[in-house]
């Protein structure tokens, strides 16, 4: 009982939100159609007592004034279907557009909880399989609304229909609801398997898809065709995909056994009603009226229950996807931006005794990170891949917070500052940085979009980033696109220009902190070098960090810090290192001397 009290307290709360986002998508639509849902309680019992005055005036013995009686009825019965079949159709298309608003509004309530969210989530595979349930049973939310109305619907046709048969015989409603209960269990029982299944499969959904992508996407066209590795994906794909049919049609198979099992019982009551009212025409206490009434009745009574047991059921199969969907949007993320202090550039950055260890792990990345920058200087970050020099750059992007130790800027908390304007004094570089099928225009502009219909500030930039597609050259110049998703005479860059194009945000973005996490990985090495010598142009008056594998480079930092493990092994200058004969001395000395054979 009390698990049933805490689903129905859930339930009500569900359909208040339902209420809400159905009323908020399009309040002319949502009264348009509690009205069609009222209007269409009505007419198919006015329908059935014109039926029967019809065919009472078409059986009984021919007077002068039946034929008068016979006009206005049928021409009742014509109007009635006229409006009915009128209003059935612009109610159609108004739900349809009803429908869209609040997939919309839905849609977007679904991205804003996920951009929301830090990154750190992004790192668990249970994440993936929650947000793929949450978006799966979103739909329920949407249906919510008229699953309420269709049950006051039902409940006043029910109550209707069962005066209707007391008339008849008191015995007969109760046995018509009674055939109707084996089937309001089956139908129970099935939708909480399935519901269950889909659950369990959540992660093998991801995998369907991912393989389906994989054989789709345009990423994996050149490695599919040049290593011919399809048979494999096209294997994995079927294989999977065979076993989500096979489960399926086992709950299809349930479904219709189940179904059909149970829909012998209700025929044979409304067969019962039709035998009760024959035998009374016969007797003479019934009219040929009265079978059309009795037995449109029945059948109505019989859909009315159904329909309010069936609702019920998918109210509660509802509740249980709608937590799913609830508990989604209660995540918090565990970067909060609680900072209130606003801030307009940066002028030192200060790791401060760092320790940081990812969400779910009890590994350390990091173990005692201190460092200072100040304004018009560089830090280069250097090590052996998983080091954890990305991880500093997050950690000072704010994309997660140390586990212990204080990051410090212009010697406050970094906690203490407003995330949005903190990001907005930053112009960064990733490694695994996106790729944009934009205009160039755009792609440029993204890191201050506000100011994307600055054509030189763009071409600058480009320039600066020693991006060469010759833009003057191109038809469109910046408002040529990048790749053929939009147009067909998109422009398709190598992997080079592309990491130029990620570099030209940076540029574009005139912050005072620039953040380059590998660069150069895509660079040949005049780019590299030229790169470099205009981040030291560009990084003047500025804070600057670069993470680099390539020691050249690190050269023209003012400050290097070697991680390794985790840990601080050294810090100073070039110069400084190379005299330590430590650590940074070996792993330049091993690059210059490949570069030298």
């Amino acid at each position: 009982m009390k698990r049933v009290k805490e689903r129905t307290k859930n339930l009500i709360k569900h359909y208040i939100r339902s209420f809400t986002i159905s009323w908020k998508a399009s309040p002319p639509l949502f009264c348009f159609r509690v009205f069609y849902e009222l209007v269409s309680v009505v007419i198919p019992i006015v329908s059935l007592f014109l039926s029967r005055n019809i065919l009472n005036i078409l059986s009984s013995e021919p007077y002068p004034h039946k034929l008068s009686d016979f006009i206005v009825f049928t021409g009742l019965t014509i109007i009635l279907q006229l409006v009915n079949a009128f209003l059935g159709r612009l109610n159609t298309y108004y739900a349809t557009l009803h429908g869209d608003r609040i997939s919309h509004t839905i849609d977007n309530e679904i991205i804003q909880q996920i951009n929301k969210l830090d990154i750190s989530y992004f790192d668990n595979p249970e994440f993936y399989d929650n947000m793929q349930n949450a978006i799966r049973d979103s739909g329920s939310l949407q249906s919510l609304t008229w699953t309420s109305l269709l049950m006051i619907k039902s409940i006043v046709q029910l109550i209707s229909h069962l005066i209707i048969m007391a008339k008849l015989n008191l015995f007969v409603p109760g046995v018509i609801v009674l055939c109707c209960i084996p089937g309001v269990i089956a139908d129970k029982y099935v939708a909480k398997r399935k519901y269950d299944w889909q659950l369990k499969r959540a992660r093998n959904d991801r995998k369907l898809g991912y393989f389906k992508g994989v054989l789709q996407g345009k990423g994996y066209a050149k490695d599919i065709r040049v290593f011919e590795n399809q048979d494999y994906f096209k294997s994995r794909f079927s294989d999977m995909w065979k076993e989500w049919f096979s489960e399926k049609k086992k709950m299809d198979k349930l479904k219709l056994t189940l179904s059909f099992a149970c829909s012998i019982l209700p025929l044979f009551s409304t067969s019962l009603v039709l035998i009760i009212v024959g035998l009374g025409i016969v007797n003479g206490t019934n009219t040929l009226g009265d079978y059309s009434l009795y037995g449109g009745a029945a059948a109505q009574l019989l859909t009315s229950v159904t329909t309010f047991t069936g609702v019920i059921n998918q109210s509660y199969e509802s509740e249980m996807r709608l937590n799913k969907y609830a508990d989604f949007l209660k995540l918090e993320p565990l970067v909060s931006n609680t900072g209130k202090r606003e801030i307009t550039s940066i002028e030192t950055i200060e790791f401060e005794n760092v320790s940081f260890s990812y969400p779910n792990t009890s590994k350390l990345i990091l173990e005692n990170i201190s460092f200072v920058l100040t304004r018009n200087h560089s830090l280069a970050l250097v090590g052996l891949n998983g080091a954890g020099k990305s991880t500093i750059v997050k950690l000072l992007l704010r994309l997660y917070d140390p586990d212990k130790g204080r990051i410090l800027i212009n010697g406050i908390d970094l906690k203490e500052y407003d995330i949005v304007s903190y990001h907005k004094c930053i112009g960064a570089v990733f490694q695994d940085f996106a790729r944009y099928d934009l205009r160039i225009r755009e792609t440029v502009a993204l890191t201050d979009i506000e100011r994307v219909n600055e054509d030189a500030r763009i071409i600058e930039a480009c320039d600066n980033a020693e991006l060469n597609i010759g833009i003057g050259s191109l038809q469109n110049g910046i408002d040529t696109y990048l790749g053929k998703t939009f147009d067909p005479d998109g422009l398709e860059l190598s992997g080079g220009n592309w990491q130029k194009i990620a570099i030209a945000q940076a540029f574009f973005k005139r912050s005072s902190l620039m953040l380059f996490d590998e660069p150069n990985s895509a660079l040949d090495p005049e780019s590299e070098r030229n790169l470099f010598e205009k981040m030291q142009q560009l990084g003047k008056n500025k804070c600057v960090i670069y993470v680099t594998h390539r020691l050249s480079a690190a050269t023209t930092a003012s400050q290097i810090l070697v991680i390794e493990n985790g840990e601080s092994i050294e810090y100073g200058s070039h110069k400084d290192l190379m005299q330590l004969h430590g650590r940074y001395y070996d792993l330049f000395n091993k690059q210059a001397e490949h570069y030298r054979e």
